[in-house]
């Protein structure tokens, strides 16, 4: 049986609070194409830059 999972975002935060990294597929995994998981799928990794927080 395949799997039926597909890429998922997942979203780390730095230990400063300041950046984010979200790792995405943006589509590569697509369900109705038949395929359901591309092994060679590229997942990207993209880096959100926050203001620094000073309470």
């Amino acid at each position: 049986m395949q799997s039926q999972v597909f890429a998922q975002t997942n979203v780390t935060i730095s230990p400063s609070g300041t950046r984010i990294l979200v790792q995405s597929d943006w589509g590569a995994a697509n369900p109705g194409s038949g395929v359901i998981a591309d092994p060679n799928a590229v997942i990207d990794t993209y880096v959100i830059t926050l203001p620094s927080y000073k309470p």
